[in-house]
């Protein structure tokens, strides 16, 4: 196949490895979604896989890829089950003390303020978390963030003195 034949092609990135807090680059891509990966390093069936020659970061990846709603749609069922998983753990902690949740509150207050997000706009600053959270492949209901954001403030008059 031609340089120009490949072009075209559907490429997946593979093996991410992480270079900050929301930020992860690729150099491996492959022709399959899950293909196993050699026992033996050194022993990459370069059928199936590819090394890049220039790297690409996750934003350019989201920047530049086109994502199949067959691919989100499997991604989302596989990690249903391990958010699952979680929700058990959950249940079995002890609920939190008014003075926990309102330092917890005021925790999330002072670094929406580091961060220049205004908690006082909770509709518009919900949004923004909820597409934070999704880069860290956590789900947030948009409303459930809100609702917290607009308790800040009466957490906040707690400590002020």
């Amino acid at each position: 196949m031609t340089r120009a034949d490949t072009r075209h092609r559907w490429a997946y990135l593979q093996k991410p490895f992480q270079t900050g807090p929301f930020e992860c680059r690729f150099s491996l891509v492959s022709d399959d979604r899950e293909p196993d990966w050699p026992e033996t390093p050194g022993d990459i069936p370069f059928a199936r896989w590819w090394g890049l020659k220039n790297e690409i970061s996750l934003s350019t990846a989201l920047e530049d890829a086109v994502f199949l709603n067959t691919e989100v749609v499997a991604f989302e069922v596989k990690h249903e089950a391990s958010s699952d998983d979680k929700t058990s753990v959950q249940a079995t902690e002890k609920p939190l003390s008014s003075k926990e949740r309102n330092t917890l509150l005021i925790i999330i207050g002072v670094l929406c303020s580091e961060c220049k997000l205004d908690y006082t706009k909770a509709a518009k600053t919900a949004g923004l978390i909820q597409g934070m959270a999704a880069f860290m492949k956590i789900r947030i209901g948009e409303t459930t963030i809100e609702g917290y954001l607009k308790k800040i403030p009466d957490s906040l008059g707690t400590r002020t003195s």
